[in-house]
């Protein structure tokens, strides 16, 4: 039995999620939709980790260990993630211009479309990037959405809501000379 279109479009869920940080580009991100909020368990992970004392490492040394705790504690949020549910995501930049040749002779006016869909119940989820290494930070997203039956969420993955790994507590990113990304 094939599904008609509209049938599909009324029995799942869809998000658009949207890299849109010029400053990164070109970039790519891997992301999963979750069920719960990432960030308890963020602090739970760094907690079991941060259990291992960083009292004999010398200064430098430590601000790098407790970077790479940062690092396994979110990494953690994804152990449970298979295959067939993380995706990647990218911006190359903006598209060509209306009628400007995109160099492989077609004539492109929009960015590429991507989508996940699902049948699973609807429900608070977050899309959660794995960490992207940039300008000597560790960022990442964290963003809640409302998945519903028959609708389409757009998300924007932007500067003003991406998480600095390094900040206490968690904040927003800042880049460069003091600015924020």
């Amino acid at each position: 039995m094939v599904m008609r279109q509209n049938e599909w479009e009324r029995t799942t869920w869809r998000v658009t999620p949207r890299l849109e940080v010029p400053e990164l580009a070109p970039c790519a991100v891997q992301y999963a939709i979750l069920d719960g909020d990432p960030l308890p368990r963020f602090q739970e992970n760094l907690g079991r980790i941060g259990a291992i004392p960083l009292s004999d490492v010398p200064g430098d040394q430590a601000s790098i260990a407790r970077s790479v705790q940062r690092e396994a504690a979110w990494d953690l949020l994804f152990r449970d993630v298979t295959g067939d549910r993380l995706f990647l995501l990218t911006d190359f930049g903006p598209p060509p211009h209306r009628g400007e040749s995109s160099g492989d002779g077609m004539v492109s006016t929009t960015r590429p479309f991507v989508s996940v869909s699902s049948n699973d119940a609807e429900g608070r989820r977050w899309l959660v990037t794995k960490i992207l290494h940039a300008n000597g930070k560790r960022l990442c997203w964290s963003i809640p959405f409302e998945a519903r039956r028959g609708h389409l969420t757009d998300i924007a993955l932007r500067s003003r809501n991406m998480i600095d790994l390094e900040s206490e507590p968690l904040g927003p990113a800042t880049v460069g000379t003091g600015g924020t990304l």
